[in-house]
């Protein structure tokens, strides 16, 4: 399990723990697509958790954008690596609250947060899903125990 919501720091299949190391990575993969990288900073998007990752939309080609690290970070721009266009992300006051709910969640897949959901939604919506996971775990072990009976 992750202990984070993924970001363009380590999201990329490789870790990138630097601004520099990000956009230098955003150069290469853009040379080797021939794309150029174009200056679209002055458009914010709006990031959101899809998977345990903090991404956008291009609003250019709907190609997916990591977004950069939610917090801690002065750079707040992601490259979208289909086309090229680079945007200055959005995100959310209570990112840190938002990303602690979420990995209360064991599987990445089930982590994903949307603009307009509150934290009280997703505290909701953890009770809820928690609490189907132990009525799901508690059943599969009485049915093991049946079978080995």
């Amino acid at each position: 399990m992750s202990d984070h919501i993924q970001d363009q720091a380590d999201g990329y299949g490789r870790p990138l723990p630097t601004v520099a190391e990000i956009h230098g990575y955003w150069e290469r993969v853009a040379e080797e697509r021939r794309i150029d990288l174009t200056d679209h900073t002055g458009t914010v998007l709006p990031a959101y958790v899809n998977h345990g990752r903090w991404v956008a939309n291009c609003p250019n080609c709907n190609g997916g954008i990591f977004g950069p690290p939610a917090h801690g970070s002065h750079d707040q721009t992601g490259a979208c690596l289909d086309c090229g266009w680079v945007y200055t992300l959005d995100y959310p006051v209570q990112a840190q609250a938002i990303e602690r709910l979420l990995l209360l969640r064991p599987k990445p897949d089930n982590r994903n947060w949307l603009p307009g959901e509150t934290v009280a939604d997703l505290a909701r919506e953890n009770r809820v899903y928690l609490a189907q996971t132990i009525e799901i775990e508690a059943a599969q072990r009485r049915r093991l125990a049946q079978e080995l009976g």
